[in-house]
């Protein structure tokens, strides 16, 4: 009699000793491995720093009106399929690209936008003035992860411009760990 109670006890734990406690020990196993195979993250790096663009532009003369014109300044990663440089999108909107990246180690951003400024010079036949400045982080330690973004500044007139050509400036400083800060600008004159 004793011998069929020890036959039913191994027949209910499928005739070992371990049971569950066995395959839950090879599953734990096989999840510590796995997860030791997983790639790893990647490895801090440096990038080199922008270059140079020459420093900021010229704006307007000191003959130049200011005009009170209601700018909207927002930073973007969508550089909306356009290349490094000043767009005009429509007859109010503007769109500066600091950078279409892909596949980069950089980790570039706008820092700050500022106030966009409008002028009319007293030759009539002079395009409206349009400046303001843009401060980029660019660090030159990154974290070793490769990404595809754009850097860009999309600006609206809400209240429209007055007719004519618009000669638009954005200077730019650069910041990052650099013995100088990069500094330049871009310009673009737009007909109506």
């Amino acid at each position: 009699m004793r011998e069929r109670e020890r036959e039913r006890e191994r027949e209910g734990d499928g005739g070992s000793g371990a049971g569950p406690s066995l395959a839950f020990a090879f599953a734990l196993a096989f999840a510590l491995v796995a997860g030791c195979t997983s790639p790893s993250p990647p490895s801090p790096t440096t990038v080199p720093p922008p270059r140079d663009g020459g420093g900021f532009g010229t704006c307007h003369t000191s003959a130049a009106q200011t005009l009170a014109v209601d700018f909207r300044a927002d930073a973007t990663k969508d550089a909306r399929g356009h290349s490094a440089g000043l767009h005009r999108l429509t007859a109010t909107t503007f769109l500066y690209v600091w950078a279409a990246y892909e596949d980069t180690l950089r980790q570039d951003s706008v820092a700050r936008v500022d106030a966009v400024e409008v002028y009319r010079e007293p030759d009539p036949a002079a395009p409206l003035e349009v400046c303001t400045r843009v401060d980029l982080a660019t660090p030159t330690q990154v974290d070793g992860e490769r990404r595809t973004y754009d850097v860009a500044v999309l600006y609206n007139a809400t209240s429209g411009l007055p007719g004519g050509p618009v000669r638009f400036l954005v200077d730019w400083a650069a910041g990052c760990s650099c013995d100088a800060l990069p500094e330049g600008n871009a310009t673009a004159l737009f007909e109506p």
